[in-house]
This record gives structure tokens, C-alpha cells and sequence, in this order.
């Protein structure tokens, strides 16, 4: 397989896609999610713990960095089943297309 526009590279190699060929960039004033279509997603940068919904792309980016989503929020019962040391931490961004899961770390 071969194609003239330049792509990512992924786990098939130069234009293949797999569901799992996702990268997350973080920059100092955006977050951009790279899908498995090759298609760029941008987000603002987020806060330890905060979460944002892309109505667009239909699916939630979260944050580690935080014990618990706040009561009523969407994901609450989803991020409280993740094991604390996920949770926590500040460095670990999830995504995910469904209050019910599963979590893309």
C-alpha cells in the first residue's frame, strides 16, 4: 500500500491505520489529538483533574490529577472505577467515547 500524502506512521507502518494508531501532543497552548484517520483534533490544554467534550468528535478528554469527578458529572461513576494511581496522576491523559467506557490511556 502506498499513498502520495505523507502519514504518521503507525504500528502497520507508513499509511496504515489501526484503531490504536492515536497520539495525544501536548503543547504549551493546545492539546491536539492525532485520530487513526489522520485527522487533527485540538483541545485547550486542561487543568489536572478537568475534563472536556468534544460534541464534534462525540467523545470526553480527561485529565489524571484528580480523586473523584464532581457528583452529577457525566463521568463520575466511570472515573471513580479507574485505580487511584490513574486518577492521581497529573501526567496520564484518558479519553473516551461513552459515560459507560472503556478508557483510551
Amino acid at each position: 500500500y502506498r499513498t502520495r500524502t505523507p502519514a504518521p506512521v503507525g504500528v502497520f507502518g507508513p499509511g496504515w491505520k489501526a484503531p490504536s494508531d492515536i497520539r495525544l501532543q501536548l503543547r504549551d497552548d493546545a492539546l491536539v489529538l492525532n485520530d487513526n484517520g489522520g485527522r487533527s483534533i485540538h483541545f485547550e490544554p486542561l487543568l489536572p483533574g478537568e475534563a472536556v467534550y468534544s460534541r464534534s468528535e462525540s467523545m470526553w478528554l480527561v485529565r489524571g490529577g484528580k480523586a473523584a469527578q464532581p457528583d452529577g458529572h457525566t463521568l463520575a461513576r466511570l472515573w471513580g472505577a479507574l485505580p487511584p494511581d490513574i486518577r492521581l496522576s497529573p501526567h496520564l491523559y484518558l479519553a473516551t467515547n461513552s459515560a459507560q467506557g472503556p478508557w483510551w490511556i
